[in-house]
């Protein structure tokens, strides 16, 4: 294994440290078991080396007994059978420890990711959360604002009608009052020029001069004053509907004016909506990307957390095969090497003479000792 970390960086992951201070506690691990594998070789060398001092002291003794021999074999039998057995129960009480060891990082491992992906994900939702609060609360003050600029809109409108429609009225009534005082200045200078002539009329009438003839003079007199009074009316009549011809006017005109105005307020309000709508999808994407972000570095974390207990079985497994076959070779080997000296006790038995069968009380001297 590398002793450099290979975990790529990335935003808002798991802790870097974190892992790297897991991994290099797994590695530690294992480099302990790789160093335990080391030393049981070590120790079943030495083993063979005393097996082959115990075949060599027992071709050096001189006259062995049959009996001697297999004593001697078989203590030192049993004791290479000891070591052995302790070897293997050290060995596997190691791996065992190893392998607890190993379940327990990559336990710890995945619980930190787990934490890491509730820690992002939490993340993600407040970011959305504040994300749409913002959106939401920009959107408000929009439209709060085209709302607040439409209403000023129309009541400036409003209020621009309303002083155009007092204009016109006032105007109108100006114009109708100006052409009665107009009407009857003239009518009342008509009577007055009447009135004189008919004094002068009088005062100078010439004795030829009939009633009659006065009376067609004031008929006259009357038909001209009647005249000039509509003519005056007809003038008055002409003023009062170009009054209300320009009021019509002015009116038709702030309509207008309040039709253009609701129209853009109309296009305000669908402009507006249209923005929220965009912020609130903007906001909900927002969402939806943070959570698939969460979701994409829980698995990047379980898959590698997945690996890394894989890969630290794997490992165990192996040094554990190694060592298992390793002492496999040392029971065949031993097996070998027992059969050889059964063998080499036959020969013997054969070659040298007998000894002395020992009583039942130095046996159990022999025993004792």
């Amino acid at each position: 294994m590398s002793s450099e970390s290979s975990f790529s960086r990335v935003l808002r992951g798991y802790d870097p440290q974190q892992v790297d201070a897991l991994v290099q506690k797994l590695r530690r691990e294992l480099l302990a078991a790789k160093t335990l594998h080391d030393d049981t070789l070590n120790q079943l060398k030495a083993l063979e080396e005393r097996v082959a001092e115990l075949e060599l002291e027992l071709n050096n003794q001189a006259s062995p007994t049959p009996a001697g021999l297999t004593a001697q074999l078989a203590k030192k039998f049993a004791q290479a059978d000891k070591q052995a057995r302790q070897i293997i129960l050290n060995a596997e009480s190691d791996a065992l420890l190893i392998r607890s060891a190993a379940e327990k990082t990559s336990s710890q491992f995945i619980e930190s990711a787990r934490e890491g992906y509730e820690q992002v994900r939490a993340e993600a939702l407040q970011n959305a959360h504040e994300l749409r609060e913002e959106a939401t609360a920009e959107a408000e003050e929009i439209i709060s604002s085209a709302q607040a600029e439409a209403d000023r809109i129309i009541a400036e409108a409003q209020a621009e009608a309303k002083k155009i429609h007092g204009d016109s009225s006032t105007l109108s009534a100006k114009m109708r009052a100006e052409s009665r005082n107009e009407a009857s200045r003239i009518i009342a200078d008509a009577q007055r020029e009447a009135a004189e002539l008919r004094l002068v009329l009088v005062a100078g009438r010439d004795k030829g001069v009939t009633v009659s003839d006065e009376i067609m003079q004031i008929l006259k007199l009357n038909a001209d004053g009647a005249a000039v009074r509509a003519q005056m009316e007809h003038d008055i009549e002409q003023r009062h509907q170009e009054s209300v011809l320009q009021t019509d006017k002015y009116l038709a005109s702030a309509e207008a004016q309040l039709a253009i105005s609701r129209t853009a307020q109309r296009e305000l309000e669908a402009q507006l909506a249209a923005q929220e709508n965009t912020a609130d999808k903007d906001a909900q994407h927002i969402i939806e990307q943070a959570r698939k972000k969460a979701a994409a570095t829980e698995d990047a974390a379980t898959t590698h957390a997945r690996k890394i207990i894989a890969d630290a079985e794997k490992y165990v497994a192996a040094v554990l095969a190694s060592i298992y076959t390793q002492l496999e070779d040392i029971r065949l080997e031993r097996e070998s090497v027992a059969s050889f000296f059964d063998a080499l006790r036959l020969e013997l038995e054969k070659t040298l003479p007998v000894a002395p069968r020992p009583t039942k009380r130095a046996t159990k001297k022999e025993l004792s000792q």
